[in-house]
């Protein structure tokens, strides 16, 4: 009995940190849902889809466009650790916020990265806007004081999608 439940406890650790981030991302990126995410997941991946496949394409067009690798913007995000990740929201709960480059200065104080970070100014400022930072900001607080955010889940779905969206971006050029 005890090998039972521990192939099971196995079997469910390796769903939720491999296969849950990847149909995550492939309902965020691809145009089917998943049969295996829940409705109310399915439901704010819809409402978020566009503006984070738009943003997701934007960034690996850019980085194909600078001196950045796709290995340096995955570095960042595995490098990235929770107390940073507070301390953004902090800030941006705290100040009076007028435009998305104040929201990409105060990322970039709390984000410090190993390559210039400004290459990505243009793609996020076309991509996002202050109703989703503020959204998105409320959520995050909301998820910290409810203890419901798994920080390496969010930062394996983020990764998931950029190395689909690079996918994509390989066969469009070799397509062409």
């Amino acid at each position: 009995m005890f090998a039972l439940l521990a192939a099971a406890a196995v079997g469910a650790f390796v769903f939720y940190k491999v296969y849950l981030p990847a149909l995550i991302a492939d309902a965020v990126v691809k145009d089917e849902g998943s049969a295996y995410l829940p409705k109310f997941v399915e439901v704010r991946i819809r409402k978020y889809k566009a503006p984070v496949n738009e943003a997701a394409g934007d960034v690996v067009e850019q980085i194909h466009q600078s001196d950045i690798t796709m290995d340096q913007i995955l570095k960042a995000i595995d490098d990235t650790d929770e107390s940073q990740v507070d301390a953004a929201i902090a800030e941006l709960s705290t100040r009076e916020i007028n435009s998305t480059n104040e929201v990409f200065d105060i990322a970039k104080k709390h984000f410090p990265v190993g390559f210039d970070v400004e290459l990505l100014r243009k793609p996020f400022n076309e991509n996002v806007d202050l109703d989703m930072v503020r959204a998105a900001v409320e959520k995050a607080r909301q998820k910290k004081e409810d203890e419901m955010v798994d920080p390496e889940m969010a930062k394996a779905v983020l990764k998931q999608i950029l190395i689909q969206k690079e996918e994509e971006y390989q066969k469009h050029v070799k397509g062409n």
